[in-house]
């Protein structure tokens, strides 16, 4: 009997933020780091948002965070589509800016580039792209 091919999960979020690492790790000047911490809890069984709870995970936390000297930071949200900042993340968002970094909602690239300019980050262009 003849496997049927794999559907592929439609993940427009994970699409565009695939993008934008792809894109943000070219614009980047070392030493400035780009990170990802896994944070999808909600997608996941009940065990599995346990141990990542008792890892650290924080609710609402930044999909990216771009960081470096001078204490530089900016923590980007990737929302695709209509798709909108959860309470937590706006809250999270909220923490940020009041310790002086920049925190935001990005739909791609240019999103992405235009707030880590409004963190003073950086990057290997001038202006926008």
């Amino acid at each position: 009997m003849a496997q049927r091919p794999r559907r592929k999960k439609n993940n427009p979020e994970a699409d565009a933020q695939r993008v934008i690492v792809r894109d943000l790790n070219r614009l980047i000047i070392p030493p400035y780091v780009l990170h990802h911490s896994p944070n999808e809890a909600g997608k996941a069984s009940k065990v599995a948002q346990s141990i990542l709870k008792g890892m650290g995970l924080h609710p609402g936390f930044s999909d990216l965070v771009v960081f470096g000297p001078e204490r530089r930071a900016a923590f980007l949200e990737v929302k695709a589509g209509k798709n909108q900042a959860t309470p937590e993340q706006i809250a999270f968002g909220r923490d940020v800016w009041s310790f002086g970094w920049v925190w935001g909602v990005v739909r791609n690239t240019e999103d992405a580039v235009a707030l880590l300019q409004r963190a003073d980050i950086p990057l290997r262009i001038k202006g926008g792209l």
